[in-house]
Order: C-alpha cells, then sequence, then structure tokens
C-alpha cells in the first residue's frame, strides 16, 4: 500500500546489491550466482557524465515498482541472494560489496524504518548498508 506525504506526493525507493573492484570477472559472478545482473561496466568505461567509472561494477537491482516499500526491495534482494550468502562473502576478499539503496520523498519530514528480518540481510553478508536519500520539493501550484 502507498502512502502518501502529508502535503502529497508518493515515496519511491530502490535498492541494489553492488559488487564493486578492479579486473572482476563479471561473467563469472553471474554464473556462479545464475542470476543476470542489472547493470554491469568496467574500469574505464565512460559513466553518465562522460567521467569515467573508477571500478568495474556488476549490479543487481530490485525490479520492484519504486512504489512499493523500501522494506519489499531488501526482502526480494534477501531472497535472490540468500542461497549464494558463502560466494557473496568469499567475492569480498576480490571485491567491495554494499547494498545500496535509494529513497525519494516529495515533502521534509519523513522517515526510514527495517525490520531486524531485513537487517539480517547487511549482518549475515557483513556488508554495509548505503542510504541515499533525496528531499524533493512539491511543485507549487500557485507559482506561474
Amino acid at each position: 500500500m502507498r502512502r502518501e506525504n502529508l502535503k502529497g506526493g508518493f515515496p519511491e525507493f530502490g535498492a541494489a546489491l553492488r559488487v564493486m573492484g578492479t579486473g572482476l570477472d563479471l561473467a563469472g559472478i553471474s554464473s556462479s550466482l545464475g542470476i543476470s545482473p542489472t547493470h554491469v561496466h568496467r574500469q574505464g568505461e565512460p559513466g553518465p557524465l562522460k567521467k569515467p567509472f573508477p571500478l568495474d561494477m556488476w549490479s543487481l537491482q530490485s525490479p520492484l515498482d519504486p512504489a512499493e516499500p523500501l522494506e519489499a526491495h531488501f526482502k526480494w534482494l534477501q531472497t535472490a541472494l540468500s542461497p549464494h550468502y558463502e560466494f557473496l562473502s568469499s567475492l569480498r576478499k576480490l571485491a567491495t560489496l554494499d547494498i545500496y539503496c535509494n529513497a525519494m520523498y516529495f515533502s521534509d519530514q519523513n522517515s526510514l524504518e527495517l525490520s531486524p528480518e531485513v537487517l539480517r540481510l547487511f549482518t549475515e553478508l557483513n556488508i554495509p548498508l548505503g542510504v541515499s536519500i533525496l528531499l524533493l520539493p512539491e511543485e507549487d501550484s500557485d507559482s506561474t
């Protein structure tokens, strides 16, 4: 269920596992996990602003609708990744792993809450949670 912010506008969420390093076997990661990434790039390839990427990256983003709660995105990742925790833990010797999430709000008063069940994803993999929170002003319908 979508919860509208006090002044209107619905929050949007997303989450992704990121594996970052130099000289990564990106195809090998996909093969070992049996999962196709949602994004890969190589160190030195031009990024969205034409600046070269500093590292290789293999990323798996939750395919859920951004209107779904952040908790749902984490649970999707948890379900997809839990059979592969041992392999992912072994990758930490070669790469940096994290789970990146974004929360976009359209009002200035919001909160973020995660259940212990979802937080296990981070502790079992011993990886950090990175959060990008955007507070976007609502468009004022009176300004023309």
